[in-house]
């Protein structure tokens, strides 16, 4: 795979990683990208890491690296647990499961940039999607926002199917 982050001027504020995170901001670049525009996927994300930073710093001492924020931020929103859908004799259950580590990594990705949007399309502001996304990217890392609430109606919904989970087979 071919490393982008490490080369481009335009994308100094990724600092040299090790090779999951890199794979990590990739993936999230792909997911955020519409019309195959990737450079405008990056210069957005570029934007939107370093609004979160700023908006979340001021109020701690800590200074993670962006990659670093990134990935702390996406442990905060990935779920554990998924209901599918089972039919058991004509009826309709759903059933809490496990979620594989992709899997997880992909849904976080999908809440935050759905956060994103509904902040950038909702409450009249004209700030742009990438103030949107840092906000909520903010908002995650301190375990606020609609990533976080998501994930924890999933949580919520498994923990009341768990008496289902005995008619899962996978």
């Amino acid at each position: 795979m071919k490393t982008t982050f490490s080369s481009s001027t335009e994308l100094s504020v990724f600092s040299r990683t090790n090779h999951e995170q890199e794979i990590l901001l990739e993936r999230f670049v792909r997911i955020l990208m519409k019309h195959g525009d990737k450079s405008m996927a990056r210069r957005t994300l570029q934007k939107a890491l370093r609004i979160a930073k700023h908006l979340v710093l001021p109020a701690s001492s800590i200074c993670p690296s962006t990659t670093e924020f990134l990935e702390q931020v996406i442990l905060h929103v990935r779920p554990s647990v998924e209901v599918r859908r089972v039919r058991v004799a004509g009826t309709v259950y759903q059933t809490p499961s496990i979620v594989p580590g992709y899997r997880q990594d992909t849904l976080a990705f999908r809440w935050l940039i759905e956060g994103g949007r509904q902040r950038h399309h909702g409450g009249g502001y004209n700030k742009g999607f990438s103030a949107g996304l840092g906000q909520e990217l903010a908002d995650a890392w301190n375990k606020q926002g609609y990533a976080r609430k998501k994930r924890d109606d999933l949580h919520r919904l498994a923990e009341a199917n768990r008496a289902y989970a005995h008619y899962r087979w996978w």
